[in-house]
């Protein structure tokens, strides 16, 4: 038997109100300012982002002098910053794990214990 959604008396009265007699357009208005700024302010979070994460790409090939780069966690599944870094930090190979989660936690202390245990053997 489906699910059926009720709705006070009351609620439908403010619905009512609030779509077709309280000046729809000047909400509309203001919810697109809303929107706006915060598109503002996510634009201006990711070029930050994108400025911080090459920088930090930049430092360590200069102070490695590695051409490869492996990334993992939330910020490397930044795309657009990825793009960056292909384009801009020197770097001839980028690798990102895309396990950002848990996952890639479990990913990195299998790989640190197979070098540290197994190749130690095998050497």
């Amino acid at each position: 038997m489906p699910l059926r959604t009720t709705i006070s008396p009351e609620a439908h009265e403010e619905i009512d109100r609030v779509v077709f007699y309280d000046k729809p357009l000047l909400k509309f208005e203001r919810l697109l300012e809303t929107y706006l700024l915060r598109m503002d302010v996510a634009a201006s979070i990711q070029q930050v982002t994108e400025e911080i994460v090459l920088r930090l790409a930049r430092t360590l090939r200069r102070e490695t002098g590695a051409e490869s780069l492996c990334l993992a966690g939330g910020v490397a599944l930044n795309c657009v910053a990825n793009g960056r870094l292909l384009r801009e930090s020197g770097f001839r190979r980028i690798w990102i794990q895309p396990a950002a989660g848990d996952a890639g936690g479990a990913i990195g202390a299998a790989l640190a214990a197979w070098h540290q245990y197994l190749t130690a053997r095998v050497n």
